[in-house]
Formats: C-alpha cells, structure tokens, sequence
C-alpha cells in the first residue's frame, strides 16, 4: 500500500512540474504593436563585423550534450548591418551561434550605443559546431548550464562593437535587391517531406553612391548550419562562414552577412555520399556547400533591380505563446532554465520590416518551411524575405496537427511552445503583413 502511495504521489509530482510555471500572475497577455515610419530622405547604411572565436575549449550547442570543443578550424563572428533614415537607426544583426532566448538579449542589447535596443534584431546563423549560447548543451540537459558566461560576455560585447562601428560607418548608398534559386541538386533538402522546400535566396547589396562595388552583401537563405555533424568538436562558422568568404571574394564586398530562414523540421544540406556510401559531413562538404550559395547569391547580385532611396518602414509585434512542452516545464523548475513566465506563458515576437519594394518578417525559432511558404504566399512585396532565431529561440515551429505525426516526434519534443507556438507565430507574422504591406 505504501509503495503505490509513493508511486501515486511521484505521478501527481511529475504531472505538476510538467504544467508550465504560473510565472507572473496577473500579466496582460494581450499583443503590444511598436511601429517606427522612418522619415523620407538619403538613406544611409553601414556593415561591421567582429569576430567571437573563444580562447579556451566550450560546450558546443546543437547536437548531445557534453560535447567540447578541441580547437578552431575558421573563425566565427558577430556581424551587423545599420540602416539610417531621417536620423532613425535600424540594425539588423546575425551571430555565428545555435540562437539566443529572449530572456539573454538584454545583456547584448545594453552594449549597444548607437541605436536604440527597441530597433535592434539579433539573429542566429544556427551553427551546430559554435559555443552554446542558450544553455542547453552543458555536461547534462536540464543541470548544468553549456554556456561560458565568461565567453557570453566578451560575445555581447562583441556585437555591441559591431553595430556601433555600423552605425558610425554609414553613408549614402544605393540597394540592390536580388533573387535566385540555389540548384536543385547537392545544396539543400527536407528530410522530413521532400515536398517542402524554398530553394529561393535573397540578396541585398548596399552600394556607396556611383559605385559599382558594393560595400555589403547580405544573403537570406533557409538551412541549418550543420555540415559537420555531432562528431565534430572543432569550432566552426560551417557553410555560411565558407558562404561569406567566397561571396566576398567574388563581389569584392567588405562584409556578407547571412541570415537563416524557415528552416526548421528538417531544411539541412544535400550532403555527397562518400565512397562508402555514407553521407559526407567534412570542412570540404562545408566549403563545397558554401562555394555554391555564394555562386547563387552572387547570380542575384548581378541580376539585381538597383534603387536609390527605398523609403523604411518597422513594426514590432509582442506577444505570448503558451509552454505546453513537459520536458521543458519541468527543466525550468531548476535553476537552469530563468526565462520569465507569464500565467503560464512565454513572452515573444515577430517585426515586419518594409525596405522599398523588400519585406521582410522574423520570427523566434526555426519554423518548418511548411509555415514559411505560407506566410511568402500571403506577403506582397516583389522581395520577400523571412528570418529565423530572431530575438528568440522557442524550438521548432509547427502546426498543431504534426505534433501529433511520428515524422515530428523529435521536434514535438524538443520545442517549448510545441503545440500552438507555431500557429501563433504564423498568425502574427501574417497580421503583420497584411496591416503594412500594401
């Protein structure tokens, strides 16, 4: 009798930790909407870029846990673009990182000088061989915290560098906005349903006036950043660093700077098979991979519409999902997990951004490209671009329905709004869209 009181008392514990923390109880869950019309006039734009590689071995984010580092094979970077108009900033931000929650942002936000935090998105190239930027990825999940919180530091500081040299940098230009599909074959691929792909990549190239060089080059593609698979503890910025390197050598560009897109459940490499018949997963399948995005962005570049003075526009939209993911309700009632809950809730967002004839949605995780294309077919810009993993990083983004599919077990249970984060996310961005983008 007494054992199966036990058990009983055990099962009415683990079910109570499952639920989400209460967190703040009397919190307004409703949307809040920022918007910021930047006055006409000359725009202006600069490009920094700072690189993080650590000094010392860290826990690597993305695959197992306790997997750490033993060297550097190319170096990773904070990279930042500022846009001005009518004395208002814009910064746009990708680091060479897994992704970064919500609750983190503060501390890379306060070392920023130049623009304002409420007009500054930070976004991740989702590297699986970068240090842990979440927390996730320590010695043992849900006990021991993967980050070097001396490392997060100097990276804070680090992208507070970037921007502000951005910022500073910025002078009259001229964008080009540009499309093409990267080839069918040996690039990309959905492992989950094949059927859903976006091969289309994005480019922006910022031109100091009457020249024909640009100055930046800033890319928008959908696919997670894991050539090197879990095996691999050498640091690497992986095919967007060898993306980048050969872009600029072909554009004769400062700076490229990559941007993820919906590539959540699963948007990852067309890697070669091997002799062996196994996939190849090496520095050279990284460096082939990058060779051939860049080969497309530098096609979209070239064959690019060049316009002077796109007016910009900038909207916020805050809201809250629920955290309806067990594993995780449970993890934040340890010390690990510190992010903020409001009755049950976790705060997020999603920023329309309007350049010209471009517009551009974030959102905070890596949706499936099922939600992306969606969200592309009700947009209206001629240049349509969507960023993931920024300002937040809530996991895989899906619709209610496929949580329930065995094809998305692993996704299900590994996003923390897993059941209507992406449903909501989807709603909002298309709000957005629809409200501003005629």
């Amino acid at each position: 009798m007494k054992k199966k009181y036990g058990i009983l008392v055990l099962l009415v514990f683990l079910g109570a930790c499952a639920k989400a923390p209460v967190g703040i109880e009397n919190a307004d869950l409703s949307p809040k909407e920022i918007t910021v019309q930047f006055p006409a006039g000359q725009l202006k734009a600069g490009a920094a870029s700072a690189e993080v590689s650590p000094s010392k071995p860290q826990y690597l984010a993305g695959f197992g846990n306790n997997r750490k580092s033993t060297g550097i094979h190319d170096p990773i970077f904070a990279r930042a673009v500022v846009f001005e108009q009518g004395g208002e900033r814009l910064a746009l931000v990708s680091i060479d990182a897994i992704g970064i929650q919500r609750h983190h942002l503060p501390q890379y936000l306060e070392k920023i000088k130049e623009v304002p935090p409420d007009r500054v998105i930070i976004a991740c190239t989702h590297d699986h061989s970068a240090p842990d930027t979440m927390g996730l990825w320590g010695k043992v999940y849900a006990v021991s915290d993967g980050r070097d919180l001396e490392w997060i530091e100097f990276l804070a500081s680090k992208v507070g560098e970037a921007v502000d040299q951005a910022a500073k940098s910025a002078e009259p230009v001229e964008l080009v906005f540009g499309t093409a599909l990267v080839p069918e074959r040996g690039v990309v691929r959905n492992v989950r349903e094949p059927q859903w792909l976006d091969r289309e990549l994005g480019v922006i190239g910022i031109f100091p006036l009457a020249s024909k060089t640009p100055k930046a080059v800033l890319v928008n593609f959908a696919m997670h950043g894991e050539t090197l698979w879990g095996e691999n503890t050498i640091i690497t910025a992986d095919w967007p660093g060898f993306m980048r390197k050969h872009l600029e050598e072909m554009s004769g560009a400062e700076t490229a700077i990559y941007f993820n897109g919906a590539q959540g459940a699963m948007v990852t490499i067309d890697n070669l098979i091997g002799q062996d018949g196994e996939e190849v997963h090496t520095f050279e399948e990284a460096d082939r991979v990058g060779k051939a995005v860049a080969e497309t962005a530098f096609a979209a570049l070239n064959s690019g519409e060049r316009i002077k003075n796109p007016g910009l526009f900038f909207a916020r939209k805050i809201f809250y999902v629920p955290s309806d993911n067990p594993l995780y309700n449970t993890a934040a009632r340890t010390p690990l997990i510190t992010r903020q809950f409001y009755r049950g809730h976790l705060q997020t967002e999603v920023n329309y951004i309007k350049i010209g004839p471009l517009e551009m949605l974030t959102f905070p995780g890596e949706a499936y490209p099922k939600i992306g294309l969606n969200i592309k077919q009700k947009m209206s810009g001629k240049y349509k671009w969507l960023i993931g993993l920024a300002n937040d990083e809530l996991g895989y983004l899906l619709y209610p329905e496929d949580h329930y599919q065995e094809l998305y077990s692993y996704e299900a249970f590994t996003s923390m709004s897993r059941l209507w984060g992406g449903i909501l996310v989807e709603k909002q961005a298309i709000d957005l869209t629809a409200k501003y983008g005629r």
